[in-house]
């Protein structure tokens, strides 16, 4: 490609207009000449649509849907219908992108047209100590892969980006899968990498395309989340098991290695030299507990599920999905 590619960033949001306004200040420092935002909010008051009506004030390429479903799959997918650009960019309204986040996010689809998503690391703001542990767990070097060699470990839900069209032949996001679901289940990230990358391409892991989360999760709802992300993990792969996706069984393997006794123990010394020590024992001796429960009862429980899109491996709803509403309010 010659031209950049136009990019549509995808920003789900309910009820957290306190973190948007610092997301969209960020997206608004980069520079890059070709993009729009698209902010779908699904909060039951108007402090979003405030802080976005005054965002739009100096963007005027920030678009604003307000959408009365629940769920963070299904923001998801109303933004991708709406979506102008050839790829699309997803980040979290509690983020904050890197000043040349688009830009090399660009550089990567640029490089290689058989290129269909782009990730980079995913780091806590704020907390330098994480920040080292994660970074050497997420590693410091440019990967390539094709097709399905990893999918939980090589990207994360508020940093990643799609080359539009590949995410549309996917089918978009399951709509059972993602916060603020119906059952619960996380890893709707994840879920999106596999169904796009099981279909061919490459996926690039760029360690200078930086996002950072603000932290506001005390430990218990951390851990929530890390259980609803295992569930949710057990349910994907059940569902691709069920519609005799043989893929599957590495999905399984490969959610099974990294939290398995052997790599637990290699985190475990790795984060403990970054301080927090009972912490982080706690969230080991939890990532064990969701190897032996937490993933088995996903793959049990989703087995009274019905999958209503086999081709596509979705539960429910995708980009085809007609279900709720959405009124674009900024255009």
């Amino acid at each position: 490609m010659d031209a950049v590619p136009y990019i549509s960033v995808i920003i789900p949001t309910r009820a957290r207009s306190e973190f948007l306004i610092h997301c969209l200040d960020s997206l608004r420092a980069n520079d890059y000449p070709a993009r729009e935002i698209i902010v779908v909010d699904q909060s039951d008051d108007q402090e979003t649509a405030k802080v976005v009506q005054r965002a739009a004030a100096y963007d005027p390429l920030l678009r604003y849907v307000q959408s009365d479903t629940t769920g963070s799959s299904r923001a998801q997918n109303i933004a991708l219908k709406l979506a102008r650009g050839e790829v699309v960019a997803i980040t979290n309204d509690d983020c904050r992108v890197d000043a040349h986040w688009l830009t090399r996010l660009a550089q990567e689809f640029m490089s290689d047209a058989q290129v269909m998503a782009v990730f980079g690391p995913f780091l806590p703001l704020g907390l330098a100590q994480r920040t080292v542990a994660v970074a050497a767990l997420t590693g410091n070097r440019r990967r390539v892969q094709r097709g399905l060699q990893e999918v939980w470990r090589l990207g994360y839900g508020g940093n990643m980006a799609f080359r539009r069209q590949s995410v549309i032949e996917a089918g978009g996001w399951d709509e059972l899968l993602g916060p603020n679901s119906a059952r619960g289940w996380g890893c709707n990230d994840s879920d999106l990498i596999y169904r796009v990358l099981r279909r061919g391409g490459l996926a690039v892991y760029a360690p200078d395309i930086v996002v950072w989360h603000v932290q506001h999760y005390d430990l218990r709802q951390a851990l929530r989340r890390e259980a609803a992300y295992a569930r949710g993990a057990g349910a994907i792969i059940a569902k691709g098991l069920r519609c005799g996706d043989h893929r599957a069984w590495r999905l399984l393997a490969q959610r099974l290695w990294p939290v398995g006794p052997g790599r637990t123990w290699s985190e475990l010394r790795t984060s403990l030299e970054g301080g927090g020590r009972w912490t982080v024992i706690l969230r080991t001796l939890f990532r064990l507990y969701s190897l032996a429960i937490l993933i088995p009862w996903g793959i049990l429980s989703s087995c009274f599920q019905p999958v209503l899109d086999v081709e596509h491996l979705l539960y429910q709803g995708g980009v085809t999905s007609g279900e709720g509403s959405a009124d674009v309010a900024q255009d």
